[in-house]
């Protein structure tokens, strides 16, 4: 049987601060679609998880968007 891999979640704290940005850009972004949880944990107000990839290609993408403006 395959193994699944390993995915690094981060919450959206550290999403904020690998991006240099608030948690309410954070939001923002998972509302617009430009960035997907992965995972929420249970409750009303449950915390939103992210892939740490996910996270990671994103921060590049803004850097290269910012060297270029």
């Amino acid at each position: 049987m395959r193994r699944m891999p390993k995915v690094a979640l981060i919450p959206t704290a550290e999403v904020a601060r690998r991006l240099g940005r608030d948690v309410r850009t954070v939001h923002r972004w998972v509302d617009a679609g430009r960035l997907t949880p992965v995972a929420k944990t249970p409750g009303i107000r449950g915390a939103l998880l992210f892939n740490a990839r996910d996270v990671d290609k994103l921060a590049e993408e803004l850097n290269a968007e910012q060297a270029t403006a």
